[in-house]
């Protein structure tokens, strides 16, 4: 099944050169559905919301507040209705501790900062399939 562009996307970044770089990459590639949202109760309200039109693929940074990036993914996870969601970690420089704590919370792809379209795109095949 072919990956519809229109999908909804919730991208979770505290920053926002990052959330601009992030968005544009997206569009980059396609992708013209993609909500914003600064901090993990932000995205969980979000996403709750969204239960009869849910979101397709959340992209969330590691770094976010009031809980990490683990911990929205671990929330997501315990909700029944969220579970399935696709989830891609962005990581900042190489941190062999996060990674290694991402692996633990069954995350499905992470990315680590900074990266380009053909980079995001791999990673995206990776969870959704080719597009």
């Amino acid at each position: 099944m072919a990956v519809d562009l229109r999908m909804k996307i919730l991208l979770v970044e505290r920053y926002s050169s990052t959330r601009k770089i992030v968005r544009d990459l997206l569009q980059r590639l396609g992708f013209t559905n993609v909500t914003v949202e600064t901090d993990a109760t932000g995205a969980l309200s979000k996403l709750r919301e969204g239960y009869n039109e849910p979101y397709s693929l959340v992209i969330s940074n590691w770094s976010i507040e009031p809980v990490s990036g683990a911990e929205l993914l671990q929330s997501i996870r315990a909700d029944n209705k969220l579970k399935d969601t696709p989830f891609l970690m962005l990581l900042g420089q190489t941190n062999t501790n996060d990674v290694i704590t991402s692996e633990k919370v069954d995350l499905y792809q992470s990315l680590v900062m900074p990266f380009n379209d053909v980079t995001l795109k791999t990673k995206l095949v990776a969870i959704l399939g080719d597009f």
